[in-house]
């Protein structure tokens, strides 16, 4: 692998429908205002086509997201928890709100929780969601073994994810709070749990 493989990297396929929605949802003049933020080679990426088998930078993704996450709290008063939900709620993956929102009603929630784990190993270059914990209306999934450059990208994204992806499902009073968040021998050891009615 060269050092450029080795680089902390997401699936395109995960972030070309945000990307388009916060210049819509937003507005074009607060998405080149974060685009702005960022260095030319990198804006060039960002704002150019995103494939969905590709993989994405994770550094200079999570550095669009600050940028625009700014923008809206300057420009809608929008608290980060705020644009996280709306981000996962408006522009979670077509596939997800189409195919997958179909699916997801026929399952209950502990099953939904086991496919979300399958559908975010394949969004980061490196560590494993696991399950820890998994009863009627509480569940604990685990992120470990990958490099602290993921932890920015997870706090702001699994959380919310996971409450996407349980209110597909139709759970009711979904919370997720991150339980653990720690560096264990040079790796990420992260932890969501969350709560919900059936």
């Amino acid at each position: 692998m060269t050092a450029e493989e080795d680089d902390p990297r997401i699936k395109g396929g995960i972030i070309k429908d945000p990307r388009d929605w916060m210049r819509t949802a937003y507005g074009p003049e607060a998405y080149e205002s974060a685009l702005s933020k960022l260095p030319a080679a990198e804006q060039l990426l960002v704002n150019g086509p995103i494939l969905a088998g590709s993989w994405f930078p994770l550094p200079v993704w999570d550095r669009f997201q600050a940028a625009m996450r700014e923008e809206a709290r300057v420009r809608r008063g929008h608290s980060d928890m705020q644009f996280n939900a709306r981000n996962m709620r408006e522009a979670g993956s077509r596939t997800i709100r189409t195919i997958y929102k179909f699916l997801l009603g026929l399952m209950s929630a502990k099953t939904a929780i086991g496919k979300a784990v399958i559908l975010y190993n394949r969004v980061y270059s490196e560590g494993h969601f696991e399950v820890v914990e998994n009863e009627v209306g509480r569940a604990v999934v685990r992120y470990r073994d990958a490099s602290p450059a993921f932890r920015t990208n997870v706090t702001h994204n699994f959380p919310s994810g996971l409450m996407f992806l349980l209110e597909q499902g139709g759970a009711k009073r979904v919370d997720a709070r991150i339980s653990r968040d720690e560096i264990v021998g040079g790796k990420l050891l992260f932890e969501v749990t969350v709560t919900y009615a059936a």
